[in-house]
């Protein structure tokens, strides 16, 4: 949309991942690959997909943003190299791990990554700390930012009634760190505050001491996020690796205090303006964190 705005056209090529998936008419769509689970199944399917998608790129485009592992074709293509910028989003596979399974499961997605990166000419980063971070000299580096619409930003200063809320978006994964947060609620059972958990798909509610817990489910529809955003007293992201997360962004616009680890693209962020920083995987870091943020309501 950006691109838009500054009169460019621009052309969005993306796998289809249901027969129900609705679109709009700049979206050329392309069948993502169907395939039993087995061991690497998924670097299977991204070089399926990075073929797909270069037999529906225009030839003549000016510039072609690959995200991920979608470069892993177009690489090799001689006429799109100096227009090709190769994105690896988040790069979570060089970030530290929060298992022995993830651990090793994040080495061939490293190897082939840093295979395509060290191959292109061209490089579009989240921010600037994975420039650092990746250490590939001689690369033509341009910084895409991740963003919000105008229209979530809130200039009305909301009083925020009790009781206390904490809102945490993300996927149900487990370097979202949800796991951690939830134990370290248990250390804080004799506070009383609600924490609202939007994006894992399923619904319920349950107490730890006088803390609720209460699932909302995977929530698409804007005005209700901005809703829980607006009813939220603190934003919560204890995430054990990240890219540049949007969700901080909308609660921050939201006018909301944030609670977050210090990985990735949040390492730039100036966090300490808006709440507290994390320790990733610190379940003392956290209660500490929520304690403080609750005194603070509480005074």
């Amino acid at each position: 949309k950006y691109f838009e705005e500054l009169g460019h056209d621009v052309k969005m090529i993306s796998p289809r991942q249901s027969q129900e998936e609705k679109h709009d008419t700049k979206i050329v769509l392309y069948n993502y690959p169907k395939m039993p689970n087995f061991l690497g199944h998924y670097l299977v399917s991204q070089i399926i997909c990075s073929f797909r998608a270069f037999k529906k790129i225009d030839r003549d485009s000016d510039i072609i943003i690959a995200q991920g592992l979608t470069g892993l074709y177009l690489v090799f293509q001689k006429d799109m190299l100096r227009k090709l910028y190769v994105a690896p989003h988040g790069l979570e596979m060089l970030q530290p791990s929060f298992s022995i399974k993830e651990k090793i499961e994040k080495i061939p997605i490293r190897i082939l990554m840093l295979s395509l990166l060290k191959r292109a000419e061209n490089i579009a980063v989240l921010n600037l700390c994975f420039k650092e971070m990746l250490s590939l000299h001689n690369k033509n580096y341009l910084v895409l930012s991740n963003g919000i619409e105008k229209s979530w930003i809130n200039e009305s200063k909301k009083i925020r009634e009790k009781p206390i809320k904490f809102l945490f978006v993300g996927r149900d994964e487990p370097r979202k760190g949800l796991d951690i947060l939830l134990e370290s609620v248990i250390h804080l059972g004799n506070y009383n505050f609600e924490l609202i958990v939007v994006g894992p798909e399923k619904l319920g509610e349950f107490n730890i001491g006088c803390i609720r817990v209460s699932y909302r489910g995977l929530i698409n529809d804007e005005d209700l996020m901005k809703n829980l955003y607006d009813e939220a007293s603190f934003f919560i992201l204890p995430s054990l690796s990240e890219g540049e997360p949007t969700v901080l962004y909308e609660a921050m616009s939201r006018g909301l205090p944030i609670l977050a680890s210090d990985v990735g693209a949040i390492t730039s962020m100036p966090i300490e303006d808006f709440g507290w920083r994390l320790l990733p995987s610190s379940e003392t870091s956290i209660a500490g964190s929520i304690k403080a943020a609750l005194n603070i309501s509480m005074a």
